[in-house]
């Protein structure tokens, strides 16, 4: 039901009820394939699959051939935060797009350490790694950033860290601005 669900669920716009969904969209095609033993080889009743359903939904974070980077990187271009006037490079677009995406970054790993690879990261943001680096390094200066793990040249690891995201508003989408 996962795969079902995750495919659904990347075809409709955001905000949608999986209830809804499912008995207004999901049934009706389903019943045109011929039924649910047809389209899913199960024999489960409606209310099981939608309870599975909506069980499923709820805890989708990203579409088919999305991921965490694909996301951040999406929202801080959409919607980079403002710097506050105590950083010098706040009026770079690089650097504060960088910022910005490793803020909804952290936003979509939770309390997980995040990575910021530069050779990753630097084609996203039209940047050379070494320049991903020196943006790193700052975002530490500044405190938007903290050091968790150095990065691991014989592990081929990138270094982990943790974004204060307590240090800009909660922006709207954000996802811990709906958790409870």
């Amino acid at each position: 039901m996962w795969s079902f669900a995750r495919v659904v669920w990347s075809c409709l716009p955001d905000g949608l009820d999986p209830n809804d969904v499912f008995r207004w969209i999901v049934e009706p095609e389903i019943e045109k394939k011929g039924g649910w033993r047809a389209a899913l080889c199960t024999d489960l009743d409606v209310e099981d699959l939608q309870c599975d359903f909506a069980h499923c939904w709820k805890r989708i974070r990203f579409g088919i051939g999305e991921g965490p980077l694909a996301v951040a990187h999406r929202n801080a271009v959409e919607r980079p935060l403002e710097l506050p006037d105590s950083d010098p490079w706040r009026d770079l677009d690089g650097y504060r797009t960088f910022v910005s995406l490793a803020y909804y970054l952290q936003d979509v790993q939770g309390d997980l350490a995040i990575f910021l690879p530069g050779r990753t990261i630097g084609p996203l943001l039209g940047r050379s790694h070494t320049r991903i680096m020196q943006y790193c390094a700052h975002a530490v200066e500044q405190g938007y950033l903290e050091l968790v793990k150095k990065h691991s040249l014989v592990g081929r690891r990138a270094a982990e860290y943790r974004f204060d995201v307590s240090r800009f508003p909660v922006q709207e989408g954000d996802a811990h601005a709906y958790c409870q």
